[in-house]
């Protein structure tokens, strides 16, 4: 009975020490970091400072120790702030000393040994007005005998093809009120997304701030003038993702500004089709409801619009290949899983292609993968098993896949190039005739990420939008 008593005894200890502590942490907690009121005031105020200092080293030094982790993590973030800034400083006057200069000027072979030629020039990205515009990403468009490329941040820059296929850089610098719509330039991840000419008009997509931090992808537009682009309003909807939001099914923010979409393509003169991501919300690309995660066709005169497909998670790259009359998209996966897509238009049904119920990536270790998700976004191996369609190739582990185009060089007629962000190359691909599979034929390995790649009919040569420089590449086939 003795032993049983001092078992009993030493429990008690044992509990009463433990609910000690507990309640230390509490109270110290409250100590430190609530607000100078009431008790809590009072107590912190009378006590002896060698007594305060003793207590935050020993008894108090967790939530002590946390309070000071909190100010050390947000004056790291404000270094990080401060030096992004100061490198863009730096690079933007770089830029203005250096755009003009022939990078690379040398005969590139495949991994199939086919010879390209590769000429490429910095671009002129810098701003010293306003050092938050100097973003290197941008996108290009051909206009009669000009190269027109639109940077991220708004500047719009014209380049003499005739001129450039000399060797010689001339750039001229069109001015435009794209400021009246593009806002929050020292956000990285805003700005322009795609552009496309038709019908002497330019169109650009951009991030659009629908409310005070809700955002979507809009469209303006302009009449081609190299003096001026006064863009206006073309096309944008009225659903949006708040920077705030925190989703029931994940109870953590997940907005990702980056997974925007935002490629226009034309498919006919009354038609005009956009990407729209899903923003990293996982439960809009299966909501027919939203406009996230879709394909949008939009009718260019009357400006109604229709989703033609769902189940997208961020679709980078699209292309209408007018003789075989098919569309082909590229979609960014998370952790693998870089699709291209065959997107169907001739149906009555919306073509689902599956994200986030199918994907051949994984989930990132920031997503909080609990029931709900598992139940939203199960990321099954199986596009066709589950009632969606396959892709017709996929790439594990990630390209960071950009645009998509045709490949003019091949008699093949369904052979086509892929670009690639993280990969820094081209793929060539080559779908069967039935348009359901595709195996790749080559590789063009480049130094700098890929962000867009147009065809000039005249000189049978593609224009490549390099990045990280940023720079113009001209690319032509070497025949022998």
């Amino acid at each position: 009975m003795k032993g049983s008593n001092t078992v009993m005894i030493r429990k008690k200890y044992i509990y009463i020490i433990i609910i000690g502590i507990l309640l230390a942490y509490f109270v110290s907690s409250s100590l430190i970091n609530s607000a100078n009121t009431g008790i809590v005031k009072f107590t912190r105020d009378n006590l002896p400072t060698e007594l305060k200092k003793k207590l935050k080293g020993t008894i108090f030094i967790i939530p002590s120790m946390k309070k000071k982790i909190r100010f050390l993590d947000e004056d790291i973030k404000k270094l990080k702030t401060s030096l992004s800034y100061q490198k863009s400083v730096i690079s933007s006057f770089i830029n203005k000393e250096t755009y003009g200069k022939i990078i690379t000027d040398k005969t590139i072979v495949s991994k199939n040994k086919k010879e390209y030629s590769l000429t490429s020039y910095i671009l002129p990205f810098y701003n010293l007005e306003n050092f938050y515009k100097n973003k290197k990403q941008g996108y290009l468009e051909i206009y009669d005998d000009q190269i027109i490329t639109i940077f991220q941040s708004g500047k719009i820059v014209t380049l003499n093809k005739n001129l450039l296929k000399d060797k010689k850089f001339i750039s001229k610098e069109i001015k435009n009120n794209l400021d009246n719509y593009l806002i929050d330039h020292n956000l990285k991840w805003t700005g322009i997304k795609d552009a496309k000419i038709y019908n002497d008009q330019i169109f650009l997509s951009y991030t659009k701030n629908n409310l005070d931090g809700c955002y979507s992808v809009a469209i303006v537009s302009a009449k081609i003038n190299f003096e001026k682009l006064d863009f206006k309003d073309f096309f944008s909807f009225d659903d949006c993702v708040d920077v705030e939001t925190i989703e029931s099914f994940s109870k953590r923010k997940y907005f990702g500004g980056w997974q925007a979409g935002g490629r226009i393509e034309i498919l006919n003169k009354n038609e005009m089709l956009l990407t729209v991501g899903d923003y990293k919300m996982l439960n809009l690309p299966q909501d027919d409801k939203s406009s996230f995660g879709k394909i949008i066709s939009i009718n260019m005169n009357t400006k109604i619009s229709k989703f033609i497909s769902k189940g997208h998670r961020n679709p980078q790259g699209l292309f209408y290949d007018k003789e075989k009359n098919i569309l082909v998209s590229t979609e960014h996966g998370p952790q693998g899983g870089d699709e291209v897509n065959v997107i169907k238009i001739n149906n009555d049904k919306i073509a689902n292609y599956g994200w986030p119920v199918a994907s051949y990536g994984t989930h990132y270790p920031s997503v909080n993968v609990n029931k709900l998700v598992k139940k939203i976004a199960p990321l099954h191996k199986s596009h066709s098993k589950y009632g969606f369609l396959e892709p017709i190739i996929e790439f594990t582990p990630s390209l960071g896949i950009s645009q998509i185009i045709k490949n003019y060089y091949s008699k093949n007629d369904y052979n086509y190039y892929v670009s690639s962000l993280k990969d820094m190359s081209i793929n060539e691909i080559e779908f069967n005739k039935n348009l359901n599979e595709a195996v790749k034929k080559d590789l063009i390995q480049f130094d700098e990420r890929i962000r867009d790649l147009v065809y000039d009919e005249v000189f049978k040569t593609y224009y490549i939008f390099f990045e990280n420089t940023p720079k113009i590449g001209v690319l032509k086939r070497v025949e022998k």
